[in-house]
């Protein structure tokens, strides 16, 4: 014979153990049900906090944004200000250079003249475009010539001063004169030269 679910029930009701299994079914049922009522909420109290949390990390990132978008701004201002000063004040320096009465040279890194002003042309008797490079050197003496350049090149290596001598022939009036330099070379922190910068001077002058 099939039972029905309500017959059973009324069976289990009318014995011991079975109302006791029937009690024992309710509750475990109402527990269940209580449990998973309390993870509903839990999750959706869960679900509340990330969505606060979330609203406040975003208007924080929108207003650090903000900063740094100002900061940024303020920096390249600063920046923009501070390469307009440098660049007069390399104007500058190049317009007191160039007036200057001393004769006054600057290379690069390598060593190559990149600069003279007209006193060091005239104490050569030079053009500037003669200069550059190693141009300088077409103008000493032969006898002096190979140390003069090996000097150069030694100290470019080593020292963060150079003073050296050499004779050259004037490039207008033929006549050969005693030139004295003092260099003073520019080193990163690695000690390779970034830039040299000198003076000459002329002991027997015209």
């Amino acid at each position: 014979m099939k039972l029905d679910p309500v017959t059973i029930t009324e069976i289990l009701a009318t014995s011991g153990a079975g109302a006791a299994f029937l009690k024992w079914a309710r509750y475990a049922y109402k527990k269940r049900k209580i449990e998973k009522q309390r993870k509903k909420q839990r999750d959706e109290r869960i679900d509340e906090s990330a969505i606060k949390i979330q609203a406040i990390y975003d208007e924080m990132i929108s207003a650090q944004s903000g900063s740094i978008k100002e900061q940024v701004g303020q920096v390249y201002d600063h920046v923009k200000d501070l390469d307009k000063k440098i660049n007069e004040v390399i104007a500058d320096q190049l317009a007191i250079r160039s007036m200057s009465s001393d004769a006054i040279f600057e290379c690069d890194e390598t060593g190559r003249c990149v600069d003279v002003n007209s006193a060091l042309c005239k104490m050569f008797g030079a053009q500037r475009e003669e200069m550059l490079g190693y141009g300088w050197g077409n103008f000493i003496c032969d006898e002096d010539k190979s140390r003069a350049l090996e000097e150069w090149a030694d100290g470019l290596k080593t020292n963060y001063r150079i003073y050296s001598s050499y004779h050259i022939i004037h490039g207008q009036t033929g006549r050969k004169r005693l030139i004295k330099y003092h260099a003073v070379i520019a080193r990163d922190s690695q000690g390779a030269p970034h830039k040299i910068v000198g003076k000459c001077t002329s002991h027997n002058p015209e």
